[in-house]
Protein backbone atom coordinates (compact mmCIF):
# COMPACT_ATOMS: atom_id res chain seq x y z
CA UNK A 1 0.00 0.00 0.00
CA UNK A 2 1.26 3.43 -1.38
CA UNK A 3 1.36 6.19 1.22
CA UNK A 4 0.41 9.43 0.26
CA UNK A 5 2.90 12.34 1.69
CA UNK A 6 1.48 16.09 2.05
CA UNK A 7 4.42 18.84 2.65
CA UNK A 8 2.78 20.41 5.83
CA UNK A 9 1.37 17.44 7.44
CA UNK A 10 -1.17 16.47 9.05
CA UNK A 11 -2.67 19.93 9.89
CA UNK A 12 -2.58 20.60 5.74
CA UNK A 13 -4.95 17.78 5.07
CA UNK A 14 -7.50 18.66 7.96
CA UNK A 15 -7.37 22.31 6.21
CA UNK A 16 -7.64 20.91 2.91
CA UNK A 17 -10.63 18.21 3.91
CA UNK A 18 -12.49 20.85 5.77
CA UNK A 19 -12.64 23.40 3.08
CA UNK A 20 -13.76 20.69 0.69
CA UNK A 21 -16.51 20.52 2.98
CA UNK A 22 -17.24 24.50 2.69
CA UNK A 23 -15.57 24.97 6.65
CA UNK A 24 -12.59 26.83 7.24
CA UNK A 25 -10.69 27.16 10.73
CA UNK A 26 -11.92 31.00 10.78
CA UNK A 27 -15.40 30.16 10.38
CA UNK A 28 -15.07 27.66 12.87
CA UNK A 29 -13.79 29.86 15.51
CA UNK A 30 -16.58 32.61 14.85
CA UNK A 31 -18.68 29.66 15.33
CA UNK A 32 -17.45 28.85 18.72
CA UNK A 33 -17.40 32.07 19.60
CA UNK A 34 -19.86 33.87 22.55
CA UNK A 35 -22.34 36.68 21.36
CA UNK A 36 -21.62 39.33 23.78
CA UNK A 37 -24.55 41.53 24.79
CA UNK A 38 -24.09 45.22 23.83
CA UNK A 39 -26.30 46.17 26.59
CA UNK A 40 -24.95 44.61 29.57
CA UNK A 41 -21.71 43.10 27.86
CA UNK A 42 -22.70 39.31 29.13
CA UNK A 43 -22.22 36.58 26.92
CA UNK A 44 -24.14 34.39 25.27
CA UNK A 45 -24.48 31.31 23.40
CA UNK A 46 -23.72 31.96 19.44
CA UNK A 47 -27.22 30.33 19.07
CA UNK A 48 -28.81 32.99 21.31
CA UNK A 49 -31.10 35.55 19.87
CA UNK A 50 -31.74 36.63 23.05
CA UNK A 51 -29.45 37.73 25.95
CA UNK A 52 -29.37 35.39 28.83
CA UNK A 53 -29.13 38.27 31.50
CA UNK A 54 -31.21 41.33 30.49
CA UNK A 55 -33.08 39.99 28.13
CA UNK A 56 -32.65 42.26 24.97
CA UNK A 57 -31.79 41.04 21.55
CA UNK A 58 -28.34 40.35 20.47
CA UNK A 59 -28.32 41.72 17.08
CA UNK A 60 -27.82 45.36 17.11
CA UNK A 61 -30.22 45.93 14.50
CA UNK A 62 -33.16 43.61 16.28
CA UNK A 63 -32.92 45.31 19.15
CA UNK A 64 -33.11 49.07 17.43
CA UNK A 65 -36.73 47.69 15.68
CA UNK A 66 -38.21 46.40 19.16
CA UNK A 67 -36.93 49.77 21.33
CA UNK A 68 -38.34 51.65 18.46
CA UNK A 69 -41.48 49.78 19.04
CA UNK A 70 -41.35 50.21 22.63
CA UNK A 71 -41.21 53.89 21.44
CA UNK A 72 -44.16 53.94 19.32
CA UNK A 73 -46.31 51.77 21.49
CA UNK A 74 -45.12 54.13 24.59
CA UNK A 75 -46.58 57.03 22.15
CA UNK A 76 -49.75 55.47 20.79
CA UNK A 77 -50.34 54.31 24.76
CA UNK A 78 -50.05 58.16 25.60
CA UNK A 79 -51.91 59.29 22.94
CA UNK A 80 -54.88 57.15 23.77
CA UNK A 81 -54.61 58.17 27.57
CA UNK A 82 -54.90 62.02 26.47
CA UNK A 83 -58.20 61.22 24.43
CA UNK A 84 -59.77 59.07 26.81
CA UNK A 85 -59.04 61.99 29.70
CA UNK A 86 -60.40 64.39 27.21
CA UNK A 87 -63.78 61.73 26.88
CA UNK A 88 -64.02 62.05 30.33
CA UNK A 89 -63.95 65.56 30.69
CA UNK A 90 -66.54 66.15 27.97
CA UNK A 91 -68.81 63.81 29.74
CA UNK A 92 -68.25 65.63 32.76
CA UNK A 93 -69.08 69.31 31.52
CA UNK A 94 -72.10 68.13 29.38
CA UNK A 95 -73.68 65.78 32.60
CA UNK A 96 -73.01 69.41 34.47
CA UNK A 97 -75.11 71.54 31.86
CA UNK A 98 -77.38 68.20 31.76
CA UNK A 99 -78.01 68.38 35.92
CA UNK A 100 -77.81 72.14 35.29
CA UNK A 101 -81.06 72.17 32.57
CA UNK A 102 -83.43 69.61 34.82
CA UNK A 103 -83.18 71.61 37.81
CA UNK A 104 -84.25 74.49 35.45
CA UNK A 105 -86.97 72.70 34.39
CA UNK A 106 -88.16 71.82 37.24
CA UNK A 107 -87.98 75.14 39.03
CA UNK A 108 -89.65 76.39 35.42
CA UNK A 109 -92.55 73.59 35.82
CA UNK A 110 -92.77 74.44 39.93
CA UNK A 111 -93.13 77.85 39.21
CA UNK A 112 -95.90 77.47 36.20
CA UNK A 113 -97.77 74.85 38.77
CA UNK A 114 -96.90 71.75 36.22
CA UNK A 115 -97.08 68.71 38.24
CA UNK A 116 -94.51 66.08 36.45
CA UNK A 117 -96.67 63.32 37.10
CA UNK A 118 -99.35 65.20 34.81
CA UNK A 119 -96.47 65.42 31.82
CA UNK A 120 -96.82 61.98 29.43
CA UNK A 121 -93.80 61.26 27.52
Amino acid sequence: MDMIRFPNGKKDVEEKILSHYGISKKEEILQIRSKMCIFCDVPNSPESALCSSCGRSLELEAAMKIDDQKIISNYVTKNDLQSVEKNINNISENYTKLEQMVTDLRKYLMSNSIHLESISL
